[in-house]
């Protein structure tokens, strides 16, 4: 038996995997940790395509489907295969925006995540981050109310911290047929009723089960998107950088995410399988 078999590391990226865009300890970790029996995978709000943008050695690094959109999707990164695929109900969304653009007059932005990402065409800060890191092949700018595609993982909407917090209760209230998180204060999201990262990381916990039974989920994250994964999987942790209502529900706060978090935990697994 292999040192880390049975383990299956599942990370959020933005200031958990990821610090100012850098990596720092984590990957030299990840390759011993896998090398070794585990298994690591990432459980992400980002989509399937810009991953690669900011992980360009995705399928180097993971070794079982990763979490995506929130739990919209899970992505095996070897075979480019989008597997469990949890979709909108496009059929509440033109009145959803209609709703939105009633209640913030124009003072929000809208990107929905698909097989492409479909954003609000006027978002010209977004539509400038596109051709800059060259993704515009990913990605559709769309009237607020042309939302007639089929097969949306996410919804979020971005606006002013203030707006943010005034738009979701109401929007919550009214269109119970989504769930609802946020991945900062700037945004929220909608999946489809009852998909979570951790939903998601079930599915893939019976995928590696098959081989191993006794597999568990050590989940790693930081803000509230977060919280139903860490509160359901086997074991929780999160970086010393992350919310307090993370803290407050992982067995251990581990290093900074700067120091390299991914590194800490793989260390503290060790100590602890090693003794």
């Amino acid at each position: 038996m292999a040192l880390f078999d049975g383990i299956i590391i599942a990370t959020d990226i933005d200031n958990t995997f990821l610090y100012q865009g850098k990596y720092y300890a984590n990957v030299p970790a990840i390759r011993y940790f896998t090398a070794n029996g585990g298994r690591f995978i990432f459980a992400s709000g980002r989509n399937h395509k810009d991953i690669y943008n900011i992980i360009p050695d995705l399928a180097e690094l993971t070794n079982a489907p990763n979490v995506l959109c929130n739990g919209g999707l899970c992505y095996d990164a070897q075979t480019k295969e989008i597997l469990n695929p949890k979709y909108l109900d496009n059929s509440q969304l033109p009145r959803l925006c209609d709703r939105l653009e009633e209640l913030a007059h124009g003072r929000i932005d809208d990107r929905v995540y698909t097989g492409r990402l479909v954003y609000e065409r006027f978002d010209k800060e977004f539509a400038e981050y596109l051709k800059e890191n060259d993704l515009q092949e990913y990605a559709v700018g769309l009237d607020m109310s042309d939302h007639d595609e089929n097969g949306r993982f996410k919804l979020v909407i971005y606006s002013g911290k203030n707006t943010v917090k005034y738009l979701r209760p109401i929007i919550e209230n009214e269109f119970p047929m989504f769930e609802y998180t946020r991945s900062a204060e700037y945004c929220f999201e909608l999946s489809a009723l009852g998909v979570s990262k951790w939903t998601q990381l079930d599915y893939v916990r019976s995928l590696v089960r098959r081989e191993c039974p006794t597999a568990e989920v050590y989940a790693v994250g930081d803000f509230d998107n977060d919280m139903d994964m860490l509160i359901h999987a086997d074991r929780a942790f999160c970086p010393e950088n992350a919310a307090q209502c993370v803290k407050d529900v992982c067995e251990r706060v581990l290093c900074h995410a700067e120091k390299g978090v991914i590194a800490d935990l793989i260390k503290f697994i060790e100590n602890e399988r090693r003794n």
